[in-house]
């Protein structure tokens, strides 16, 4: 499924910020997607356990990326999608970052 909705994760409007639901082998993935002006390039950033994709740290790096000409998406993983708050074993993270990438490289 894919909902290019302008909301951010507190489900408040956000000019410039797409977000997408994708689903992956253990549950949706929520991706936000902010478009640089003129993209060089592309980068998909994470948050850590029990954080979300509106941790300063993460912001603070999506903001540089974009004035240096990248396309960011932030991902939010399943569990964290399904109100987790613990993270799932690396393997499963690691199918749905692989899930997610391979969304954005078809659709964008």
């Amino acid at each position: 499924m894919t909902d290019d909705t302008p909301v951010a994760g507190d489900g408040t409007s956000v000019s410039g910020t797409l977000v997408r639901e994708v689903a992956t082998p253990h549950g949706p993935a929520r991706v936000h997607l902010r478009r640089a002006a003129a993209p060089r390039a592309a980068i998909m950033l994470g948050h850590g356990a029990g954080g979300g994709v509106t941790a300063k740290d993460l912001v603070l790096a999506a903001d540089v990326a974009l004035a240096a000409g990248l396309s960011v998406a932030l991902v939010e993983q399943p569990y964290r999608v399904a109100g987790r708050r613990a993270p799932a074993p690396a393997r499963q993270l690691d199918a749905a970052w692989t899930a997610v990438a391979a969304h954005l490289r078809e659709t964008d």
